[in-house]
């Protein structure tokens, strides 16, 4: 017993500490008055080239001010103050994107979205089908499982440990779904 516990112990004193993946987090907030349009966008510290994100506005927005820059407890903000030919709806674009951010749009007159957005899909939008925004999370989830050693290591100890094919889809999807969000 006693050369168990030290075998256990003397193994986890080389381990080194667990943490959490770093997750960009960004909440943009949009706001329609007529041709008007004031949009922040905030990025969280988790990414580290914060700064460099842009916001791309359609084709018909001009700005009515430069945007700005600047830094907030756990953060960067960039304001933008826009004057729109025609009204934004739809989608906006992002520009150096260097992790995937959650984004959240908030727009008045009961436009609203939660997106995730990365490099290879860098476009929030809203009034889209809720499906394809659950299907996006579920996908996200899928993968960021496959390439992660310790994911893998952690299915794969479902599989010996719970009993059943059945309790393991389950399980393993609550993983996905409750690791996505």
């Amino acid at each position: 017993m006693r050369s168990s516990l030290f075998a256990l112990l003397t193994i986890g004193a080389w381990t080194s500490v667990a943490s959490a993946h770093p997750t960009g987090f960004a909440l943009l907030t949009v706001d329609v008055d007529g041709e008007q349009v004031d949009a922040a966008l905030r990025v969280g510290a988790g990414a580290e080239r914060a700064r460099e994100i842009e916001l791309v506005f359609p084709e018909g927005c001009e700005e009515r001010a430069p945007a700005t820059t600047r830094a907030v407890s756990g953060g960067v903000v960039r304001t933008y103050a826009l004057r729109c030919a025609t009204p934004l709806r739809g989608e906006l674009r992002f520009r150096g994107l260097p992790v995937d951010l959650q984004a959240r749009v908030e727009v008045r007159g009961d436009l609203r979205a939660t997106e995730v957005i990365d490099a290879g899909r860098p476009v929030v939008r809203w009034n889209a089908p809720s499906g394809g925004v659950l299907a996006r999370y579920v996908a996200i989830g899928a993968e960021h499982i496959a390439i992660g050693v310790d994911h893998v290591l952690f299915v794969a100890a479902l599989v010996l440990l719970v009993p059943g094919w059945r309790r393991i889809a389950w399980t393993v999807s609550a993983f996905t779904l409750g690791h996505s969000v």
